[in-house]
C-alpha cells in the first residue's frame, strides 16, 4: 500500500534546471568563458559540493594578489591563521619592494606576478597611501575606509564603499568597470 508520495522541486515542481543553467551560461559569456554542458549537468539533482561555477569561473578568471607595506612574515602569519593564504596567488611585501605606498612598487610587483596589466585589476584599499599607490600603478581603486582612515580623504579612489558586503563581485565589476555602450 503507497501511503505518500515525495516529490522532487528543482525541475520538477518548479522549472529552476534552466533558468539557473541559461543564467550561469550568460555569466560565463560575458567573461569570455565557456561553461560545459557535461560540467554543469554534475550539480543537477544534486548539490555543488562537486563542481560549483561561481568557483570554477572565479578561478578561471580572478586571480588574488596582496600588497602590503607590512612584512611578508606579518602578512603570511595572519594569513595563515585565517584559513585564507592559500586563496592568494600572489602576495608581495616590504620586503619585496624598494619603496612601500604611496609608490606604486607593491601593485606593480604584484601585478607582474599576476601577469595581469593595470587596467585589467582592481585594488582594494583603506588608506590613501594605498589609494595613491594603486592610481599610481595604472589600477582603478575601491576604497573601503576603517575607523581609523573613514576620517582621512579618500577622495581619489574610483569608488568608496562601507564594506565588500554591500556588493555582490559582479556589482562591484559592474560599478569600477561599467560596459561601455557600443552604437
Amino acid at each position: 500500500m503507497i501511503r505518500a508520495i515525495v516529490f522532487d522541486f528543482d525541475g520538477l515542481i518548479l522549472d529552476t534546471e534552466e533558468p539557473v543553467y541559461r543564467s550561469w551560461l550568460e555569466v560565463y559569456e560575458a567573461h569570455g568563458e565557456e561553461l560545459p554542458f557535461e560540467r554543469w549537468v554534475q550539480i543537477v539533482g544534486s548539490t555543488t559540493t562537486g563542481f560549483h561555477p561561481q568557483y570554477h569561473l572565479e578561478e578561471r578568471l580572478l586571480k588574488l594578489g596582496v600588497a602590503s607595506s607590512s612584512t611578508a612574515e606579518w602578512v603570511r602569519g595572519h594569513l595563515a591563521r585565517l584559513g585564507i593564504l592559500e586563496r592568494f596567488d600572489c602576495m608581495r611585501c616590504r620586503d619585496d619592494v624598494a619603496h612601500v605606498k604611496p609608490e606604486p612598487d607593491l601593485y606593480v610587483a604584484v601585478l607582474d606576478c599576476l601577469g595581469v596589466p593595470p587596467t585589467e585589476a582592481i585594488a582594494i584599499e583603506d588608506s590613501p597611501n594605498g589609494v595613491t599607490a594603486a592610481k599610481r600603478a595604472g589600477m582603478r581603486c575601491v576604497a573601503i575606509p576603517n575607523s581609523i582612515t573613514a576620517r582621512l580623504d579618500l577622495s581619489h579612489a574610483d569608488l568608496i564603499l562601507a564594506s565588500l558586503a554591500e556588493v555582490t563581485l559582479q556589482q562591484l565589476l559592474d560599478r569600477v568597470d561599467p560596459p561601455t555602450e557600443t552604437s
